[in-house]
Order: structure tokens, then sequence, then C-alpha cells
């Protein structure tokens, strides 16, 4: 057997919580008689709103252009100049690497030069030591007479 397929009842819209367009228009009215008050709207082209658009600080619509274009100019100038000190930052501090590298350099010099003389009087005098050393042995080692 087949079952029989329950049909909806109609209701009220009213209960349902929708209001139809003829129960909304008086509650747009109400609105629309608090807003009534403020009526200074103007229309593109109308003369109040080009007196208005204008009187914003520094602001002209006609040069938008040419400011967009200092903008820019102003922009790339900082940029480089920018670049440029780091340029010259780079500049000094390669410059002061050589002039310490030199120092260093020459240090390193000062110090080879100073480590080969001590090496050589060291050397002379080790060579003086066994020279003796080799002599006191010989005394010792011939018959005495």
């Amino acid at each position: 057997m087949k079952k029989q397929r329950e049909t909806k009842k109609a209701e009220p819209l009213a209960k349902k919580g929708v209001m139809r367009n003829i129960e909304i228009a008086p509650v747009i009215q109400e609105v629309g008689t608090v807003h009534k008050k403020q009526t200074n709207s103007t229309k593109k082209g109308d003369l109040t709103m080009e007196a208005n658009f204008t009187k914003f600080t520094g602001f002209d619509p006609k040069s938008v252009g040419g400011d967009v274009i200092k903008m820019m100019k102003y922009s790339l100038d900082t940029t480089l100049d920018s670049i440029a000190k780091i340029q010259e930052f780079n500049n000094r501090i390669v410059k002061d690497m050589i002039k310490t590298n030199k120092q260093i350099q020459a240090d390193a010099e000062n110090v080879l030069g100073e480590l080969m003389e001590s090496g050589n009087k060291g050397w002379g005098e080790y060579k003086k030591v066994v020279e003796k050393g080799f002599k006191q042995v010989e005394d010792l080692m011939q018959p005495a007479k």
C-alpha cells in the first residue's frame, strides 16, 4: 500500500514572520519622514557640489596628475639619495679596511723582521755555546802533558 503524502496547510504570512510589500510600505514611509530633515544632498554637476569638492586643503582635482608626478619624482630622489649615502658608506669602509690592512701588514713585517733578527741572534748564541762546549770536552779528553 502506498502512503499518502502529507499536505501542507496554508499559514498566514504574519504567523511565519514574513511581511508583504503592502505591509512594509508604511514602515518605510515612517523611517523616511525621520530623514527628511537632512536635505543637504547634492547632485553630480551641481554648483554646490563643485564648491564643496574644492574645499579640501591643497586638493585640486585638475592638478592630480601633476601631484602624482611630483610624488614619484620625490620618491625617486629620496631613493637615489639613500643609494648615494650607502655607496659613500661602503667606499669609506673599504678605504678604512685597506688602510687598516696596510697597517696590519706593516706591523706584521716588523714582527717578522724582529723574529728573524732574534732567530739569527739566538742561532749565533747557540753556535757559540756549542763550540765552547766542544772545546771544553776536547780539553778534558786530551791527555795531560
